[in-house]
This record gives structure tokens, sequence and C-alpha cells, in this order.
């Protein structure tokens, strides 16, 4: 999975995004960031529609997009279509856009040829220049035991030093079990700072071509949805805790 970090043209107002493949710990990396429990953490399937939380940290107000990821090794036609929506309409959850985006990696699981295709695939749902804001972070940092990133980057398959060049050698390391240690959080912070710099403090947006193509895919998608709620006999009410049926349904009764 990945997820958005994302600050508002302001100093003090950040922006982030998470992305994400299964068992990354994407939600507890969330809460560790805001030093609080702002996301559901537990199963494999935790995240199902993009979940948006605020926190104020360090004199700054964050904001932190989560998305549904995609099973580890599943190609992108794997991914159920309702996913990569919410993943294309995770970048307008943070208006403009994310200041960094944060690609977990599990790095306790092996990542071969097969994984770094699949992350290939599901990040280019956001366009190719996404990689300008990509931050990889590893989580499962605590099995690296005396191994440092480095040395396990350099043991790994090639494809592992292939995912950190793509994002400009730009990496950091989560231990989602030491909540305490809040180093790991102000130094994570720093490098998105470096990253808003190298893109010249501006955010990631989708080219308005892309936006368009998938704006017209995204309501296509929510018509058929609604169809299949109507057909269920669903209602306003009986969807109102699923946000983007909810959002298919009222499209549907307002067409």
């Amino acid at each position: 999975w990945w997820w958005h970090y994302s600050v508002e043209n302001t100093p003090n107002f950040d922006r982030l995004e998470i992305m994400r493949t299964s068992w990354a710990s994407r939600s507890s990396a969330g809460n560790l960031i805001l030093g609080k429990e702002s996301f559901e953490v537990g199963g494999p399937r935790t995240t199902v529609c993009c979940n948006v939380k605020n926190a104020a940290l360090d004199e700054k107000l964050l904001t932190v997009v989560d998305t549904p990821g995609w099973y580890y090794n599943y190609p992108v036609e794997k991914t159920p279509e309702m996913d990569k929506l919410e993943i294309r309409r995770s970048v307008h959850l943070c208006a403009p856009g994310p200041n960094a985006i944060l690609l977990t990696i599990p790095i306790a699981i092996s990542y071969d040829r097969t994984v770094h295709t699949a992350v290939e695939e599901h990040m280019s749902l956001l366009g190719e220049k996404v990689w300008n804001h990509t931050i990889v972070l590893f989580t499962w940092g605590d099995c690296l035991g005396d191994t440092t990133i480095e040395e396990r980057i350099e043991k790994e398959d090639k494809h592992l030093e292939l995912l950190t060049e793509k994002c400009g050698n730009r990496y950091h390391v989560f231990n989602c079990k030491n909540h305490t240690d809040r180093t790991q959080v102000t130094e994570l912070l720093e490098k998105i700072e470096e990253i808003m710099m190298e893109n010249n403090n501006s955010h990631y947006t989708l080219t308005e071509e892309t936006w368009k193509k998938h704006e017209d895919e995204l309501i296509e998608r929510m018509l058929e949805v609604a169809v299949v709620i109507i057909s269920l006999k669903g209602s306003y009410h009986a969807n109102s805790s699923f946000p983007f049926s909810l959002e298919c349904y009222k499209l549907f009764v307002n067409r």
C-alpha cells in the first residue's frame, strides 16, 4: 500500500499519502507518524476506502491519506477496480495534492521480480511522475536486527535496489513496534522536507489529461456500482457507513 503525506502551501501544513502492498503495516505507520491511534489496525484488508486523518505535530499540521493496498505480488489486473479507483482518487483527498507519497514495503518479506512488477504497475495508476515525490518506507524494521538497511538492500534481490533508485535513493525505516522512539518520525519528516525542496515545494498532482481519463472512468464505475446497490435494494442510509458506495448512490440518484 502507499500513503500520502501532504502539506498546504504554508510552512506549517504538510500532506502525506501512504501507498502499500499487503502486510506492510501501513496503518500502523500512519499511527506512528500522527502520534495517535487514528487508523484501524488488524487484518490483511483493513483499508477498503481511502481514509483521511489529521494531527498537529511539532508545530505542523499533518494530513495523512491511507489508501487501499494490493496483494503483495499480484499484478494490477488482479486488483479490484474499486481499489484502483480509490487509489487514483486519493490524490484529490488532500487538495491541492500530497507533498510526499510514502510507499510502504515490509522489509521482512522477499522483494523479487514479481513483487517489483506489482509495485510499478500499481504506482503507475498515479502517473509516471509520481516517483519524483515518493519515499520508500520500509516497515518491520525490528526484523533487521544488527543488519543495516543498506546491507539488507545489497543482499536482497536486485529489484529492491532498483526500487530505491527509482525513488532517487530516498528511503526510511520504521519500527512500528517501538512507538516511543519518535526520532524515527522526526527523521522521516526531515526527509519529506528535503523531497519538497527538491521539487521546489510543489505538490504532486495528476495531469489534466490523466485526471480527465480517470474521472470519466470513475463516473462510469460509480454508476455501475450504484445500479448494483439499487438492485440489492440499497439506500442512502444503508450505505452511509461506506463512503464510496454512498457517493455512487448519490451520483445515480442525482444524474
